[in-house]
């Protein structure tokens, strides 16, 4: 026995320090090869020199050696329109996230494939308009998610009815989605009431994949910077609804349609900012909440641009430092993939921003403050 005891010791102390090393092993080389795409992405100080360039040659120039730059460099040939770039960029997105999830951890793992079905909804929700506007025109998708992975965002593009839409999302795995979609159907295809339960319907999809989000980020090591991370998304995306709301006059009409899943904001909260009569009462009231500064940033951002793509870049930039305040004890976590998404997310929102101006022959002098170079 006085011989074994130091062997079974050995023994166990190997088993749990190779534990140990896959496990943070892993994410040692997750964290590296992240930190290595991430510094090759596009950011303000490529769009701000690309700005100044006359054709669209030499713009692509100013994105060189970054990923997305040269993936649309070298498809330029087919680029003619805003909409070329925007649908060349979610491929680029698309093949990323598919290479990136073979080397993810299993935490890791279960929380992307949560995260993604953010796209699963965008896509759901543009073949659900076109049925009940009984529109024509062809769905744009975005092609990532479960659905895209799972084979069947063809069949998702050919669905002539609700109970078609309901089949595809349920093969892909989205049951609970598919429940919410099944309980509006015969309120779907009510003439009358056909719109509001859409909308109505778009806010319940939302709900479920915010609630589901929060749950699975409450979870997983890394939950002190995952947290804050999504809760702030989700909160400032709902200033961002107000905003643009009293940019339109709209307040009454968005009200029942933000999604009730809130961080720091709560109902009554939400109620007080939509009461705002105009950006300026609109600021006093975001004194009362942690979104005091970015509140005010965006408001600005609104009344000197009118731009959605800047406004989310502001809030992406806004998650991310919500990650970064306590970064060296989130590089072993799903934390560290969460940054990766935000940023790539922040990539396309500046490289579509560049090519909205360049196409639309913008003026983009007053931009200019909001591209600080140095900002990640």
């Amino acid at each position: 026995m006085v011989f074994l005891t130091p062997v079974i010791f050995l023994f166990i102390l190997a088993y749990f320090t190779s534990l140990s090393t896959r496990r943070y092993g892993a994410y040692g080389f997750l964290a590296s090869l992240l930190k290595g795409k991430e510094a090759k992405c596009i950011t303000e100080h490529h769009v701000k020199d690309a700005l100044r360039k006359k054709s669209l040659e030499e713009a692509l120039e100013s994105f060189s050696g970054t990923e997305l730059g040269t993936y649309i460099s070298e498809r330029s040939a087919a680029i003619k329109t805003y909409d070329d770039v925007e649908n060349l960029a979610y491929e680029h997105l698309s093949k990323d996230y598919s290479f990136v999830k073979t080397y993810l951890p299993k935490d890791s793992l279960a929380f992307y494939n949560i995260y993604v079905e953010k796209y699963d909804l965008f896509n759901i929700k543009q073949v659900i308009r076109r049925l009940v506007s009984k529109s024509l025109h062809k769905v744009n998708f975005i092609p990532l998610g479960k659905i895209y992975e799972s084979g069947l965002l063809g069949k998702l593009e050919e669905a002539s009815s609700i109970d078609d839409v309901v089949n595809v999302v349920r093969q892909a795995g989205l049951y609970d989605y598919s429940v919410i979609i099944e309980e509006a159907q015969p309120k779907l295809s009510s003439e009358r009431e056909a719109y509001r339960t859409r909308v109505l319907l778009e806010k319940r999809l939302d709900e479920e994949y915010l609630s589901k989000l929060m749950k699975i980020s409450l979870k997983l090591r890394g939950r002190e910077q995952l947290l804050p991370a999504i809760g702030s998304l989700i909160d400032l995306n709902i200033v961002n609804i107000v905003v643009r709301s009293i940019a339109s006059k709209s307040q009454k009409d968005v009200g029942e349609l933000i999604p009730e899943v809130f961080y720091v904001l709560t109902k009554e909260g939400v109620k007080s900012l939509l009461d705002a009569r105009n950006f300026e009462e609109l600021s006093e009231k975001l004194e009362h909440t942690p979104y005091s500064e970015i509140g005010k940033k965006i408001i600005d951002i609104y009344k000197t641009t009118g731009d959605v793509l800047l406004v989310e870049k502001e809030i992406l930039d806004y998650a991310l430092g919500k990650i970064k305040e306590n970064v060296s004890t989130a590089l072993h976590t799903p934390a560290v993939l969460l940054h990766y998404f935000l940023t790539k997310e922040r990539e396309i929102k500046l490289t579509l921003l560049f090519f909205r101006l360049f196409f639309q022959k913008i003026p983009y002098e007053k931009y200019l403050p909001y591209l600080k170079v140095g900002v990640s």
